[in-house]
């Protein structure tokens, strides 16, 4: 008997936490997603500032630091 209560409490719990997160994940703003850069060598080390997007690659056999602007 005692099992059956904390379950319950436990789903009431969830249920409420779901039911306050929702709502706002539901309004949230639509994000596009796309590659900042396609090119199979490895890469390390990505950082944002601002609009610039920057990242070490080896795509030339030697580690050059690349950046996008989006």
């Amino acid at each position: 008997m005692k099992k059956w209560i904390l379950v319950i409490i436990a789903s009431g719990l969830s249920l409420g936490y779901l039911l306050t997160v929702l709502p706002a994940i539901a309004s949230s703003p639509t994000v596009n997603e796309f590659p900042v850069c396609t090119n199979l060598s490895p890469q390390n080390y990505p950082a944002v500032w601002g609009d610039i997007v920057v990242w070490s690659d080896s795509r030339n056999s030697f580690w050059d630091i690349y950046a996008y602007n989006l």
